[in-house]
């Protein structure tokens, strides 16, 4: 293999997004802060664009040239983008989401994706050379660069409609919204430059000429490929470290008492479930060992006083009526706990029974 400085400097940054990618969706994956199937959607996304660009390094830098036998490894999830990020912004927009049976339907055409490369990858040489004369080159191909176009602008419009239908009340809510806008019109902008080039290869190799052996014509692809990638690494970091997306804030005038009363009875900040002491110093505007020590000084933790008034909306909502539409897990994730265990134990921590119990007492 003999590269190009140019060819090298494109492989370095994105091996290096690669690697990124894999630890940060990794990460991501064993997050036990915040919404955990938040954390499993924006990790697997990580990861699906962390193997499938590794599976364009390998091709690029002429591994599979070298190597015939790689040939269609099941490396390619290009399928699974925008499904995965339209489940993620789903699930951070909607606070009582739970993943049923019909999300599982969206996942069908990313799953015969992989199920089609795995059944393919660990074969012959003779039978894959097969399968790219007779399937894959004259038919498949187009399926699959098509597809991902066709299912990224479809999710990717759903995603968008979805951020701008709901309802954001909360001054945390509206800079979660923004982040989320930028993210998605990001990601947009990619698949529609990788929408031009899909068309264009098609209408170039009717007149016989492959537009990724013309040299320099593919580089804005080969850069758009480089930034998605790292700026995915840099959302999902962002992300696992919810400080980060919201804009630091200078000291408010005030007591911390009253501070926290706006910020926990006004703009009901408990029901972000990726609130931690991190974040609440950043949106308060005072030193997290000084927001510890206040809490302390009330005979509290932070986790107490924000479970106190989680358990306290539960309540409220359930007295509201509002059981018999969402269910116990889905009230509970809906004032901002993360799992049902934790909500079971701070339920029975602060009613010394637990959430079913009262139920079962207040319909009696």
């Amino acid at each position: 293999m003999n590269l190009e400085v140019e060819s090298f400097i494109s492989l370095f940054f994105i091996g290096a997004g690669i690697i990124g990618a894999l630890i940060v969706g990794l990460l991501l994956l064993f997050r036990s802060e915040g919404k955990q199937i938040s954390n499993y959607f924006l990790g697997a996304l990580l990861l699906c664009a962390a193997l499938t660009s590794l599976n364009n390094f390998l091709a690029t830098s002429g591994v599979y040239s070298q190597f015939p036998n790689l040939y269609f490894l099941p490396l390619s999830f290009g399928f699974s983008f925008a499904p995965l990020f339209y489940y993620f912004v789903k699930s951070k927009t909607i606070q009582h989401y739970q993943f049923g049976f019909k999300d599982f339907l969206h996942f069908v055409l990313p799953l015969l994706q992989f199920a089609f490369f795995l059944a393919i990858g660990f074969r012959s040489l003779e039978f894959k050379s097969w399968v790219w004369r007779e399937l894959y080159g004259p038919y498949l191909q187009y399926i699959d660069e098509g597809g991902f176009v066709l299912i990224s602008l479809f999710y990717l419009m759903a995603s968008r409609r979805l951020i701008k239908a709901q309802s954001m009340n909360k001054k945390w809510q509206n800079e979660l919204h923004q982040w989320m806008s930028r993210f998605t019109s990001v990601f947009g902008i990619f698949i529609w430059i990788n929408a031009v080039y899909t068309i264009g290869d098609w209408v170039s190799l009717a007149y016989g000429v492959n537009i990724y052996n013309i040299p320099y014509l593919t580089i804005p692809m080969d850069i758009s490929t480089i930034l998605l990638i790292y700026w995915m690494i840099v959302n999902a970091w962002m992300y696992s470290h919810q400080s980060l997306i919201f804009e630091e804030k200078k000291k408010e005038e005030g007591d911390l008492d009253s501070l926290l009363f706006k910020l926990f009875d006004t703009d009901a900040i408990y029901m972000n479930p990726d609130l931690d002491l991190n974040l609440l110093s950043k949106v308060i505007g005072e030193p997290r060992n000084k927001l510890s020590k206040h809490f302390s000084q009330r005979s509290t933790t932070f986790t107490e006083f924000v479970h106190e008034y989680r358990v306290n909306a539960f309540i409220q909502l359930v007295e509201d009526g509002k059981l018999k539409h969402f269910g116990i897990e889905g009230l509970s994730m809906d004032v901002g706990f993360n799992s049902r265990a934790t909500f079971y134990r701070a339920f029975k921590n602060k009613m010394g029974i637990s959430p079913s119990e009262y139920i079962k007492n207040v319909n009696e």
